[in-house]
């Protein structure tokens, strides 16, 4: 799979994931983009920690990873925001 599919994958499955988020708790759905932009940077340390290529993890290793790819965390939020309030749409919707 090419880096383009994947990043079309991923961008899909956090919609998705942010749809199903704002439909079972629909008040507040802006909450939801807001706590991936906590989740995505947490998961990304703990894949790259396990990542083989990496010997040795220090501080100044990670400090710099992570504040190379925080526009992209913020990218990856949006699907989850729109999801979210598409979610919670949904919900108030079927009231």
């Amino acid at each position: 799979m090419d880096l383009q599919s994947q990043s079309y994958f991923i961008s899909g499955a956090l919609f998705l994931g942010g749809v199903l988020i704002g439909f079972c708790r629909p008040a507040r759905p802006w909450r939801w983009g807001m706590a991936s932009l906590v989740v995505l940077p947490v998961g990304d340390l703990a894949w790259v920690t396990h990542d083989p290529s990496f010997d040795v993890l220090s501080l100044e290793q990670i400090v710099p990873y992570v504040a190379e790819r925080g526009p992209t965390y913020v990218f990856q939020a949006l699907p989850v925001l729109v999801g979210a309030y598409l979610g919670s749409l949904l919900a108030v919707g079927m009231d």
